[in-house]
C-alpha cells in the first residue's frame, strides 16, 4: 500500500496518522514483533495477516523493517507493506502481487 509523498507544507505526522488509522479501521492488532512486523486479525473473517509499516521515520524501526524485508524467503512471511516510497529503502519485494495507492 503506497501513501503518496508528503506535499510541501503538509506535516509528515499526518501520513503517520493515516497509516495507523488504516490499520486500525481494517484490522485488530494481535501482536507486534521485535522486527516491527504487525500481526493483525481481519475483522471480516478473523484471518491473521502480517504487515510492516514503513511510514514511521524512526531510523531504528525502519532499519529493522528493511532488514526483515531484505531477508524474506517466502511469500507467507509478509502480507502487506505500508510505505511512502520503497525506492528510499532500495527494496525489491519479489512476492508483491498488487499495489494500492491511498490518496
Amino acid at each position: 500500500m503506497h501513501l503518496p509523498k508528503v506535499k510541501i507544507g503538509e506535516p509528515a505526522k499526518k501520513r503517520i496518522a493515516e497509516a495507523d488509522s488504516i490499520i486500525e479501521v481494517i484490522w485488530k492488532i494481535d501482536n507486534i514483533s521485535d522486527e516491527g512486523i504487525i500481526t493483525v486479525k481481519r475483522y471480516s473473517d478473523n484471518k491473521l495477516l502480517k504487515i510492516i509499516n514503513l511510514v514511521n521515520d524512526n531510523p531504528e524501526d525502519r532499519k529493522k523493517g528493511v532488514d526483515y524485508l531484505n531477508n524474506i524467503k517466502s511469500k507467507n512471511d509478509l502480507d502487506l507493506i505500508i510505505a511512502l516510497s520503497l525506492s528510499k529503502e532500495n527494496i525489491k519485494w519479489v512476492y508483491c502481487e498488487n499495489t494500492i495507492t491511498v490518496r
